[in-house]
């Protein structure tokens, strides 16, 4: 399975981005079967997730896989 890193959508350490760019990314990954989506809550203070779940919303749920990553802030 091939996998999507969304590092990128969070609009900071690559610099800005749209939602619409980041939509239109998301969109040609499922149309080339791309279905695992990578994100973490660090991704932009979790603005990743929230556009991965807007996109998803329109999307056959069952065909994609979200890997998501949580750490201990503690340590």
């Amino acid at each position: 399975m091939i996998g999507y890193g969304t590092w990128g959508f969070g609009g900071r350490d690559y610099g800005p981005i749209t939602l619409k760019k980041s939509l239109s990314l998301l969109e040609y990954a499922y149309k080339n079967n791309i279905l695992m989506l990578d994100t973490a809550p660090l991704y932009g203070n979790g603005r990743s997730e929230k556009i991965i779940g807007s996109f998803l919303k329109k999307k056959d749920r069952k065909k994609n896989y979200i890997i998501n990553k949580m750490w201990d802030a503690s340590t």
